[in-house]
C-alpha cells in the first residue's frame, strides 16, 4: 500500500544448526518510526519536567512555555505533507480534555516541534 510504514526481516536456517538467522532487512518509510520516537521523547520530557530534553526537541522557547505538562498522545492518525518522505507532520495530542495539534518538521535526520496549540479556542 502506498505510504505504508513497515519493516521487513528475512530469516533463513543456518547451515548445520538449523537455527534461524536474520539474513536481510529493509524499512519502508522509516520516517514514521523516527518521528514517533521523537514524539515519545517529547511527552516523556514534558511529564518529567526535563527542560534540557525539551530544548533539544523544541527550538522555540515560546512554544516550550506553552506546552502543558499534562500533554499526552491522542489516538488520531498523523497528517503528513507527503506520503513517502514528509518534511512536516501534524500529530494529535490532548491536555486534560482539550485536543492539541503538534507540528513537527524534519531538519536533516532530526524531527523538531515547530508549532503547537489547542485545536479548539
Amino acid at each position: 500500500m502506498r505510504g505504508q510504514t513497515e519493516a521487513e526481516d528475512v530469516f533463513r536456517a543456518a547451515a548445520g544448526s538449523g537455527t534461524l538467522v536474520r539474513r536481510t532487512g529493509r524499512e519502508v518509510n522509516a520516517w514514521h518510526r523516527e518521528l514517533r520516537a521523537t514524539v515519545a521523547q517529547l511527552f516523556d520530557a514534558l511529564a518529567a519536567g526535563d527542560e534540557a530534553s525539551l530544548t533539544k526537541l523544541v527550538g522555540d522557547p515560546q512554544i516550550r512555555r506553552r506546552l502543558p505538562s499534562t500533554l499526552r498522545p491522542d489516538s488520531a492518525c498523523d497528517a503528513a505533507d507527503s506520503v513517502t518522505n514528509p518534511q512536516s507532520v501534524s500529530v494529535a495530542a490532548r491536555a486534560e480534555q482539550t485536543p492539541w495539534a503538534l507540528t513537527f518538521e524534519r531538519g536533516g535526520a532530526r524531527w523538531r516541534l515547530v508549532a503547537a496549540g489547542p485545536v479548539l479556542p
